[in-house]
């Protein structure tokens, strides 16, 4: 997906990378990261996984980052409610597995 983001389109990647970045932005496992009815933690967790999907197309494209973590925040500071339900979504879709079979391997 892309979002306007510093005066330009860029793109957001949800992948493995995005896993591990947003391990490394949050120091938490990145599989069990949440953001709760808060307002400061929805913030935190929408910036978090912008920040850490940017992070991932960069390193996709082998480019080197051209923003901060500082100039993330204040792009997300800018975001609207749709583009940042849009990055909540994408990243749930992405990193969200269907159950599928049983938990019984013995059959």
């Amino acid at each position: 997906m892309t979002l306007f983001l510093g005066g330009m389109e860029r793109g957001l990647k949800f992948n493995f990378g995005t896993l591990r970045f947003l391990g490394e932005i949050t120091d938490s496992d990145p599989l069990k990261f949440a953001g709760s009815g808060n307002p400061s933690d929805q913030f935190k967790f929408v910036k978090s996984i912008v920040h850490a999907a940017l992070l991932s197309n960069y390193l996709s494209l082998k480019k080197q980052p051209d923003f901060t973590d500082a100039e993330v925040t204040d792009w997300v500071s800018d975001l609207g409610m749709e583009d940042a339900t849009k990055v909540t979504q994408a990243f749930t879709l992405a990193f969200s597995v269907e159950a599928t079979g049983t938990a019984d391997t013995q059959q």
